[in-house]
């Protein structure tokens, strides 16, 4: 597992403040309140001034590495509201295979075409909000529940839909 922090723009109020403090480290300092802060410990801080491509391809190239050599991958974006979880995935309508989502899904494809692997491709894709888990494949579907399997010791969501996607093109129409 990987953490990786994308940090916005802040604005004038939080900058004066020094709400997010940066050690060249790769530690966070995140004030809370006047009184109390948070400490974090990351594996990159992904600067402001990176181009969008350069901010997939950090983010995606091991995940497609690990997806090529048969296993499962997970690309999870967690902040507060308005962050720029949706900015960064490329998840709104207007920024539609521009974001790391797209990027992904596309480099994939691409991976397997130029090596010319055989099988196949299963996406999900599924939302935690306010302690609910809910598949964005099936939108009139009820919150999921969380089980694990005794005998793999697996974690998995009870009826989370799983799609083939056969090419790019299918699977960013999701």
């Amino acid at each position: 597992i990987q953490t990786m922090v994308r940090i916005r723009e802040m604005n004038r109020i939080e900058t004066d403040s020094r709400i997010v403090e940066i050690n060249p480290f790769g530690a966070l300092k995140v004030k809370k309140s006047f009184y109390e802060e948070a400490n974090f410990k990351v594996d990159q801080i992904l600067s402001k001034s990176l181009k969008e491509c350069e901010i997939h391809s950090s983010l995606c190239s091991s995940l497609i590495d690990n997806v090529l050599n048969g296993n499962n991958s997970c690309l999870i974006a967690y902040g507060q509201s308005g962050t720029g979880k949706t900015h960064t995935l490329g998840l709104q309508p207007s920024r539609a295979r521009s974001g790391t989502f797209s990027y992904a899904i596309t480099s994939l494809f691409d991976c397997l075409e130029k090596h010319q692997s055989e099988g196949s491709i299963l996406m999900s894709v599924f939302q935690i909000y306010l302690d609910e888990v809910d598949d964005l494949l099936n939108p009139h579907g009820k919150s999921l529940k969380i089980r694990e399997d005794i005998s793999s010791n697996e974690i998995f969501l009870k009826n989370l839909i799983k799609v083939d996607v056969p090419s790019s093109t299918e699977a960013l129409e999701f």
